[in-house]
C-alpha cells in the first residue's frame, strides 16, 4: 500500500492557526492565505485511509509573511509581475537560468486577449490590488482587478516541486460580445 503526501486546503476558517499531527505530535507545515484559508502539507496519508491533524488556535499569525514586491520566488522559478496591470512580465528558470517566458519576445502568459487576432492588452478597467504573501509552502499572490473582465489571477509557486500554479478569474458579464459566425451548409 503506498502513501500519498499533498497539499490540503482548509477553506471558510477565521483568526490564526497552527496544526498539528494527531499521530507525532509534531507541528506541520502550514500557511494562511490573503482569503484567511489554511494550506497544510499532510504527509504519509494511506492510500486507503486518513490521517489526522489538529487545528491549534492562535492569539496572532505565527509569522508576518505579507511582502510588497511584484516578484514570486521558488527554488525553482522566479515570476515577474506588472504591478500596474497583474500580468506577468516573465517567468525564469533558475534551475536553467533560462527565461522561458517573456512578452518582448512573443512569449505570453497571464495576459488577457480583447479580440481575435489583436494584440494582447494589460490593459484594465479599474484599479488592480495585488496580495502577496510568502510562506514556507507557497510563495502565493491574487491579483484583483476591480471593474474588469479579467477579474482575478492566483499564482502559487510551491516551494518544494518545480510546478507554477497559475489560476485566471474572468467575469463573463464585462466581456465584449462576439457574435457566432453562422457556417452555410
Amino acid at each position: 500500500s503506498w502513501k500519498s503526501c499533498q497539499f490540503v486546503r482548509l477553506f471558510g476558517l477565521s483568526g490564526y492557526y497552527r496544526v498539528r499531527d494527531a499521530a507525532t505530535g509534531s507541528i506541520v507545515l502550514s500557511q494562511q492565505l490573503p482569503s484567511g484559508d489554511i494550506c497544510v502539507e499532510a504527509h504519509d496519508v494511506p492510500s486507503i485511509g486518513y490521517r489526522t491533524y489538529y487545528l491549534e488556535s492562535l492569539s496572532q499569525p505565527a509569522a508576518k509573511p505579507v511582502v510588497h514586491d511584484e516578484e514570486l520566488h521558488s527554488p525553482f522559478f522566479q515570476v515577474e509581475l506588472n504591478s500596474a496591470s497583474g500580468a506577468i512580465n516573465r517567468i525564469i528558470d533558475l534551475r536553467t537560468h533560462r527565461v522561458i517566458v517573456n512578452p518582448a519576445s512573443g512569449g505570453m502568459v497571464g495576459v488577457l486577449e480583447t479580440a481575435p487576432k489583436s494584440a494582447a492588452t494589460t490593459a484594465v478597467s479599474g484599479p488592480v490590488k495585488i496580495q502577496h504573501v510568502r510562506g514556507p509552502l507557497f510563495d502565493y499572490v491574487v491579483i484583483d482587478r476591480l471593474g474588469s473582465a479579467w477579474r482575478s489571477t492566483v499564482i502559487a509557486l510551491p516551494q518544494d516541486r518545480p510546478e507554477i500554479d497559475l489560476t485566471e478569474t474572468l467575469d463573463r458579464s464585462k466581456m465584449p460580445f462576439v457574435p457566432n459566425k453562422q457556417q452555410g451548409i
